[in-house]
């Protein structure tokens, strides 16, 4: 069952993704990273959080981490989608959107 609900997820996926490519509807200066999380907001979800990571182990977070934020905040709010955090992961600690009031 696993099995096949990992390919169903990715076959809707992949025909998501063709017919947001098809129909133009990918704005041209979104990145990859916007994509997937356009992605996981379209595919059924009532709630979700997104994490990165930070390599330098630079908690702070960045405006285009804010401006992203930001996005994913809207984007939920119009898809009566509740964000329930942003977390950026360093090295063995990490900063949450929600829990600095930020969401």
């Amino acid at each position: 069952r696993k099995q096949q609900r990992e390919r169903r997820e990715r076959r809707d996926e992949h025909e998501y993704k063709e017919r947001m490519e098809e129909q133009g509807e990918w704005p041209e200066e979104w990145d990859e990273l916007e994509r997937q999380h356009y992605r996981d907001v379209r595919l059924a979800r009532r709630e979700y959080e997104k994490a990165h990571n930070h390599p330098t182990g630079n908690l702070k977070p960045s405006h285009s981490d804010k401006a992203l934020t930001q996005k994913l905040k809207e984007a939920a709010k119009v898809l009566d989608i509740k964000l329930l955090d942003h977390i950026i992961v360093g090295k063995n600690e990490y900063f949450s959107f929600a829990d600095q009031n930020l969401l």
